[in-house]
């Protein structure tokens, strides 16, 4: 990754901070971020020139923070950078009213017209104007998020076991929503959950996940993880290339 994107990662990282009210110090970011003391001033002083963010000092406690209440426009992320950060700064925290979230539902509205609607799993929807895969893949009936496939008659592929992490946010909206069950479940020490769901179409059932990104991940088996974030750039490339009036 070139020095620039991950400039501009650091300055998603510090707005969630700075958001939260935490009025971290130098020392502290440097640490997380892994740079150098004066790499983060050099951050701060362009999140406030060059993004007019009301970045200031606070003496008292010798931290920074907002002087008032913002949301500054910085450059867009990659869906899989955008997921990556929100994985790891939700761990610490929210990321309500940050860039970040900002950044996250601008590319969630561009994927939503492909995914399956949560409360339709299972159920045949409409094919989805992707490419050929992903429009086979919008003809097929998509899995239920009790693991139990729905293979087309033809598909005669190998059950691929799936095992999926969610934090405990969604692993308590899925329980109570009755979409898992407690015995289909093992509960993690951070209130999370893990379960395994089999599908005969890993793409369709990482569709099917997608709407509760970025609360959950992929475990296992690797080749999955690692066709998460091709299924994402392949459908957001897809996107870029149709006509503005058709993005409406």
């Amino acid at each position: 990754m070139s020095a620039a994107r991950h400039a501009i990662r650091r300055l998603y990282w510090i707005d969630v901070i700075l958001q939260r009210g935490d009025r971290p110090n130098a020392p502290r970011l440097a640490r997380e971020l892994d740079v150098s003391r004066s790499t983060v001033h050099r951050d701060m002083a362009i999140l406030r020139d060059d993004f007019k963010a009301p970045v200031t000092y606070d003496p008292e406690v010798g931290g920074f923070l907002y002087g008032h209440a913002c949301r500054p426009s910085l450059p867009g992320l990659s869906a899989e950078e955008a997921l990556e950060l929100a994985r790891a700064l939700r761990k610490s925290g929210g990321i309500a009213g940050t860039a970040l979230e900002h950044e996250l539902l601008r590319l969630r509205e561009k994927l939503q017209r492909f995914l399956p609607a949560p409360d339709a799993a299972g159920a045949e929807p409409e094919a989805r104007d992707v490419s050929d895969r992903e429009a086979e893949l919008g003809r097929a009936r998509r899995l239920s998020m009790n693991g139990r496939a729905v293979p087309r008659p033809e598909d005669r592929s190998a059950v691929t076991a799936v095992v999926v992490r969610f934090d405990p946010t969604a692993g308590a909206d899925l329980l109570q929503a009755g979409r898992l069950r407690r015995e289909e479940v093992q509960l993690l020490t951070d209130g999370g959950l893990e379960t395994t769901l089999n599908t005969r179409d890993p793409d369709a059932l990482l569709l099917d996940l997608l709407p509760w990104a970025p609360h959950f991940e992929i475990a296992a088996p690797a080749w999955v993880r690692r066709r998460l974030p091709v299924l994402l750039r392949r459908l957001l490339r897809h996107w870029d290339r149709r006509p503005r009036s058709r993005r409406a």
